[in-house]
């Protein structure tokens, strides 16, 4: 049987997870109060508590499903998209890893992408989605990103799938410059491999 404590925390919950969305792995799921249970609904509670966040926003799948008669259960996080669920059953403990993410309206692939697509304003639709882990203050834009797959139309437009231009290949010719103390010196050189912002790459 689920204990007392746990029904309560499940009961304000329950109605929050009917939601569609598109899970973790790409494929579409509809979580809903039928499916759910209360120690899932508890598990979701726990990790909007640690998040800060309305548990209607929470994404949670448990891996090999949640056991039958669970008298308590608790979340940990193991990583920002993976927590591990301990279920107390009786005088036993189990133990399952649960992906986690987060609902909200992201940039999506408005059309099938090639590799290697300059993603432009008319690349860009937005959609409800699942996204793994916490959400973020400010979601970056993929505006002016680079396809670094081949991306199918409605599919998240997010790392790795895209990422930022480079901005030198190899080959380029490169201003260095050299600083030691007050000396500085700017020579011309060549790239030796290709950098996106920020990174570093050596110079013949």
């Amino acid at each position: 049987m689920i204990s007392p404590r746990l029904a309560a925390c499940a009961a304000g919950s329950l109605a929050a997870l009917a939601v569609s969305a598109v899970g973790l792995s790409g494929q579409e799921r509809v979580v809903s109060a039928a499916q759910s249970s209360p120690a899932h609904a508890a598990l979701v509670q726990q990790v909007a508590t640690a998040w800060s966040v309305d548990a209607s926003l929470v994404y949670l799948q448990v891996s090999g499903g949640i056991p039958e008669a669970v008298d308590s259960v608790t979340a940990t996080a193991s990583s920002p998209t993976r927590w591990i669920a301990t279920f107390h059953v009786g005088d036993r403990t189990i133990r399952r890893f649960a992906d986690v993410g987060h609902t909200a309206v992201v940039e999506v692939a408005a059309t099938r992408l090639r590799r290697g697509t300059v993603i432009d304003s008319l690349t860009i639709d937005r959609a409800l989605r699942v996204v793994p882990g916490p959400p973020n203050e400010v979601e970056a834009s993929a505006l002016g990103m680079v396809a670094e797959r081949a991306i199918e139309a409605g599919d998240l437009l997010q790392h790795p799938a895209v990422r930022p231009p480079y901005l030198i290949r190899g080959g380029d010719q490169v201003e260095a410059v050299l600083e030691r103390g007050t000396f500085t010196m700017t020579i011309l050189g060549e790239a030796l491999g290709a950098a996106r912002e920020g990174e570093i790459i050596p110079v013949s």
